[in-house]
């Protein structure tokens, strides 16, 4: 009886043990300002980090932000948490708080729960993923690493730059801005 008490405790505790997840941005550029628009109206980057869920919970997730050096910069508990909504997407912007007209700016912010501009990027759900911290480390570019407690299938993402420049002289339009962009696919991590 000692024995089978033994197993079935086992059996509990490695039932209990939730799974965890990852996916990670191997690189990131964010240096356009606020309301860009797309295409851009301003020269610079515009990166968007966009994540679907796919279960039918409300899915918290924790953002760890690190320099092109591999330093971790945080953010840290309990300011580096995010929720998305069953079946939904969001899109952020790693570095600036964007929020669309739908949006207010985020707690965080010094402009916090004023409403968003035209041209803005994130919505309700993504201006509330936390931003890069700039304090250690001010380049506008990095990685990302993105968790969760679930199966490594739960998120789906893709990293998109916007890139906007002004054409040069000599060039057919010369002084007027091109867009160049481009986006890949986040594989699952572990």
């Amino acid at each position: 009886m000692k024995k089978l008490s033994i197993v079935g405790l086992a059996m509990v505790v490695l039932a209990s043990v939730a799974v965890g997840s990852s996916l990670s941005v191997p690189w990131f550029v964010d240096n356009a300002p606020e309301a860009n628009r797309v295409p851009g109206i301003a020269a610079g980057v515009m990166g968007l980090i966009t994540l679907k869920s796919n279960v039918t919970t409300t899915l918290v997730c924790e953002i760890t932000y690190y320099d092109p050096d591999g330093r971790e910069l945080g953010p840290y508990p309990p300011n580096n948490t995010f929720a998305i909504a069953p079946q939904s997407a969001l899109a952020f912007r790693p570095v600036k708080a964007d929020p669309s007209p739908n949006a207010t700016y985020p707690p965080w912010d010094p402009r916090a729960g004023q409403p968003g501009v035209a041209g803005g990027q994130e919505g309700a759900q993504g201006v509330l993923v936390p931003d890069r911290p700039v304090d250690l480390d001010p380049r506008p570019n990095g990685s990302a690493t993105i968790r969760w407690v679930g199966d490594a299938t739960d998120v789906q993402g893709q990293y998109t730059a916007i890139q906007t420049a002004t054409a040069p002289p000599g060039s057919a339009q010369p002084g007027t801005y091109v867009v160049v962009s481009y986006a890949h696919l986040l594989p699952p991590g572990v």
